[in-house]
């Protein structure tokens, strides 16, 4: 098969992602979830409703991949239990979010950091690094909040859609680059 080809099949591939799903073999790809822990996942109901599993396993839109990698990698890199996770979980399958978009849309158009900031319970906002450090700054974010970067995850998603990663190129980041390297000094 020429790279040409490969590309085409590709691009035809990711196009049928985009309109019917991923697989769990994509969304284990992107969370790092098991099988065992997708299915114990949905039998809890952390899971997006609709699209019943039937004869074959569900489909997943990359609304509902983000929601999925979001929670992954909270309850990973903060050991947070799956039952505290209901709130945000709730909040961002809520009918007409698509975090997915907006993060795309912040890190394309800007070419920073976009982290979402909760403390799950009863505050999320999703926004850049520089607005998230002048939040901090001004002292709006105090408390018990999990900060995670969602860059990483997006762009996982935009591999499976066959869509080019988003660097980081924007102003913001190479200002805090530069800060983090004089603080090195």
């Amino acid at each position: 098969m020429t790279p040409q080809h490969q590309r085409r099949s590709r691009r035809r591939r990711a196009g049928r992602n985009a309109e019917f799903g991923f697989t769990a073999a994509q969304v284990k790809k992107v969370t790092s979830l098991s099988y065992r822990q997708l299915n114990d996942w949905d039998a809890k109901r952390v899971l997006p409703a609709g699209g019943g599993r039937g004869r074959a396993w569900r489909r997943f839109s990359p609304r509902d991949l983000f929601v999925i990698a979001v929670l992954a990698r909270i309850r990973k890199d903060f050991g947070v239990p799956l039952e505290r996770l209901h709130w945000l979980r709730t909040f961002m399958f809520r009918d007409g979010a698509n975090h997915f978009r907006a993060a795309s849309q912040k890190i394309e158009m800007l070419g920073v950091g976009v982290y979402v900031v909760t403390n799950l319970r009863d505050f999320f906002v999703m926004d850049t690094d520089g607005e998230m450090g002048t939040t901090f700054a001004q002292g709006g974010l105090a408390g018990d909040c999990i900060w995670l970067e969602v860059n990483p995850l997006v762009n996982g998603i935009r591999a499976l859609l066959g869509e080019p990663e988003l660097p980081r190129h924007g102003l913001g980041y190479r200002r805090r680059k530069l800060l983090e390297r004089n603080d090195e000094q």
